[in-house]
C-alpha cells in the first residue's frame, strides 16, 4: 500500500511513532520516500531557497531539485557543516524582501519569488553554473516579451537592495 511521503518534527510524535519512522536528523523523521529539499528545510526553517535550487523549483531550468541546495541565511547564522548545502549570507534588512511560502511533503519553507530571483542571479552569478544562467536568461526574456515579468516589483527590489541601480541596468540591457 502506497503512503504519501511525509516529514514530521519529533515534538508531534509519540516515542512509538518515532521508532516506526526513518530518522533524518535530530528531531526530524520521515515516513515513506522523502524529499531531500523538504528534509533540509525542516532542519533549517529560517533559510530561504535561492539560485539554482529555486530555478529548479520553478521549472526555469531542466535540472531536478537535488543537492547542492542553495540557501540564504541571515548574517551571523552559524556555518552549516552539512554536505549538499551552499550557504549564502544576506543582511537581515533585505533578506526577506521578495519571499513567498512554498510547501513540499508537508513542510512549508521560504523561497524568493521570480522577480527577486532574477536580481539574485545577477548579484551572485559566480555561484551558479553557466548552463543554468543561460536557461534563466532565456526564460526571463520570454517572460518579459509575454508581459509576465512584474517590472514595478523588480524596480522596488532594486531600490531596496545595495547596488540595486547596477542590477536594474543589467536587467534592462540583458533581459528587456
Amino acid at each position: 500500500m502506497y503512503t504519501e511521503p511525509m516529514i514530521v518534527k519529533a515534538g508531534k510524535l509519540t516515542r512509538a511513532e518515532r521508532k516506526a519512522k526513518h530518522r533524518l536528523s535530530h528531531g526530524i523523521y520521515a515516513e515513506g520516500d522523502y524529499d531531500e529539499l523538504a528534509s533540509v528545510m525542516a532542519r533549517y526553517p529560517t533559510a530561504i531557497v535561492t539560485l539554482e535550487t529555486a530555478l529548479s523549483l520553478y521549472g526555469i531550468t531542466d535540472a531536478f531539485v537535488s543537492p547542492p541546495f542553495f540557501l540564504s541565511f541571515g548574517l551571523g547564522y552559524r556555518p552549516v557543516k552539512e554536505e549538499g548545502i551552499v550557504q549564502i549570507w544576506e543582511d537581515d534588512a533585505t533578506r526577506r524582501l521578495g519571499t513567498l511560502t512554498m510547501e513540499r511533503n508537508g513542510i512549508e519553507f521560504l523561497c524568493y519569488d521570480k522577480e527577486r530571483l532574477l536580481i539574485e542571479l545577477f548579484r551572485r552569478e559566480k555561484r551558479i553554473g553557466m548552463e543554468a544562467m543561460k536557461q534563466a536568461v532565456f526564460f526571463y526574456r520570454a517572460s518579459a516579451n509575454d508581459g509576465k515579468l512584474n517590472l514595478p516589483r523588480i524596480r522596488e527590489y532594486c531600490n531596496a537592495l545595495p547596488k540595486g541601480e547596477k542590477y536594474s541596468e543589467r536587467i534592462r540591457k540583458e533581459i528587456l
